[in-house]
């Protein structure tokens, strides 16, 4: 079974957004936000 890129990134973008919202350390929850920005795939508005 192949694992699309696409859908692991957006596997990936929401378990550092879950993260970010269980961490009581604000640094750490804009770090988490910042790799779940980054690791988003790109989509069409």
């Amino acid at each position: 079974m192949r694992t699309e890129p696409r859908a692991l990134r957006f596997g990936l973008e929401r378990s550092y957004r879950a993260l970010a919202r269980l961490t009581p350390d604000e640094d750490r929850r804009i770090e988490l936000v910042d790799m779940a920005n980054a690791i988003r795939p790109r989509t069409l508005t």
